[in-house]
């Protein structure tokens, strides 16, 4: 797949169809403003041929020849993966096959990736760094802790002095000299 933009698109402001390959995933999906009519099999799509499409999270080997035939015709298509996994959106976009399409948009929301497809043009860049960032971002964090280092402990004394001296400082200059000296080791005291 290919790249033409990733500039965000508004959401679909009417009637659309969307592909899920099974009723019993649990999704959670933005709130949508028009009809959505649910599709459970690439069959069902002839049904609403006349409306946006959106699949969501479908497998490559189903998903490319439904977007390879909307992105032909200029339909509009989407692609939603959720954010937690975008194992198949990685597939898609690098599928040797897929260089006829392209990227014309994209949106995040709080749990999905959403992409606009259409046919590529000679313009459109490569996407193998934006698969790599989506890589990344979905990568599990492992946090090794040093057993050396241990975090340093605020204590209330060190608390007073660091609130107490930036305070302080400014009025030395108008403090006679004994006076600084008697406070310099109160705080050494203190410390």
């Amino acid at each position: 797949m290919r790249i033409s933009s990733l500039d965000g698109f508004q959401p679909l402001d009417s009637a659309y169809a969307m592909l899920l390959e099974s009723s019993e995933q649990p999704f959670s999906f933005p709130p949508a403003t028009s009809p959505v009519t649910f599709c459970f099999a690439a069959e069902q799509l002839s049904d609403v041929a006349e409306l946006p499409l959106v699949l969501v999270d479908t497998d490559a080997n189903e998903a490319l020849p439904i977007l390879r035939d909307y992105a032909a015709k200029n339909r509009h298509v989407e692609y939603w993966a959720p954010r937690a996994d975008t194992a198949r959106l990685q597939q898609i976009a690098l599928a040797q096959d897929s260089h006829d399409l392209s990227i014309t948009g994209s949106r995040l929301t709080m749990n999905w990736i959403q992409v606009c497809i259409g046919p590529a043009t000679e313009h459109d860049r490569s996407c193998e760094d934006w698969v790599q960032g989506l890589k990344a971002a979905t990568a599990p964090v492992e946090f090794t802790e040093s057993p050396g280092v241990a975090a340093p402990e605020v204590s209330l004394r060190s608390l007073v002095i660091s609130r107490i001296t930036p305070l302080a400082k400014p009025l030395k200059k108008y403090l006679p000299g004994s006076v600084v000296i008697v406070l310099y080791k109160i705080l050494e005291k203190i410390r």
